[in-house]
């Protein structure tokens, strides 16, 4: 097998692997309930896929680089998913547009400026950490929402896959055309933000995808980061698959010890001043 046909060899699998793991926690949300489904979602599920692949393919130091410049993505995201549940009140097809469009103008900055230096990118981070906690009860005054009995076929599991599977795939195969800096951008696409709230919205309705995205909004800006920062220095330490195990392992104890007590102390301020 030549080098060309092993690089779309390992984007399939990318494709396969990570859409069904998107596909599963979107799954486990919608039965477990909002909080859970929000700590969950805000796994580094698409990021971990996307950059072990392109590390595959171009290299620990590469992908270490391109975690870099995913910190900057990781917390525009939350604003992302700020437009997409409050503007879905009026219309989900103008909420996408707006969402997507800011999105996309915010990475065009981004890209522009070669944000490549992880402490400046932590800074960038910190700062918009301040304005999220700031505004957050004021951004989504929803309470969580428990799960339920629900069935899925196996058109609507697939379905869910296959449109998480793209845009990881699309990540593997920035980095490896469109250079370090794309292949960060792309890895720090809200996939799950943008898979999992649509789903919901369908399938539960608004207020079950607001809750959802309550939690989300922070699961999904510290989280991953965590993770992508460890991979940064880990990927050239200790290779991609033990960086990898190490970097996840990392962000699991962030996501117990750090986001869920965060949450859980949010929403008991949120209903003692309600």
């Amino acid at each position: 097998m030549n080098e060309a046909e092993l690089f779309w060899l390992r984007v399939f699998l990318s494709f396969i692997i990570g859409g069904t793991w998107l596909m599963l926690i979107s799954v486990i949300a919608e039965r477990k309930g909002t909080k859970l489904g929000g700590l969950l979602g805000g796994l580094p599920h698409t990021v971990l896929v996307a950059l072990l692949f392109i590390g595959i393919n171009q290299g620990a130091d590469f992908a270490a680089e391109s975690a870099a410049s995913t910190v900057v993505p990781f917390i525009v995201n939350p604003f992302f998913l700020w437009l997409l549940a409050t503007k879905a009140r009026q219309s989900l097809k103008i909420a996408l547009l707006l969402a997507a469009t800011f999105w996309l103008a915010a990475m065009v900055v981004v890209r522009g400026l070669q944000l490549t230096d992880i402490w400046v990118n932590l800074v960038i981070w910190l700062a918009g950490m301040v304005v999220l906690l700031v505004r957050f009860q004021r951004i989504l005054p929803v309470n969580d929402v428990k799960g339920a009995a629900v069935s899925f076929t196996k058109r609507q599991l697939t379905m869910r896959a296959v449109f998480a599977g793209v845009i990881i795939a699309s990540a593997v195969i920035g980095g490896k055309y469109g250079g370090s800096v794309l292949g960060g951008i792309l890895a720090g696409f809200p996939a799950g933000f943008l898979s999992t709230f649509v789903i919901a919205y369908y399938s539960r309705g608004l207020l079950f995808a607001q809750s959802f995205a309550r939690t989300l909004m922070l699961s999904g800006a510290i989280t991953p980061t965590v993770y992508v920062v460890a991979v940064h220095f880990l990927y050239p330490t200790v290779g991609l698959w033990w960086g990898t195990l190490i970097a996840f392992r990392i962000s699991l104890g962030c996501m117990q010890y750090v986001v869920a007590p965060l949450v859980a102390r949010l929403n008991r301020s949120a209903t003692m001043s309600v």
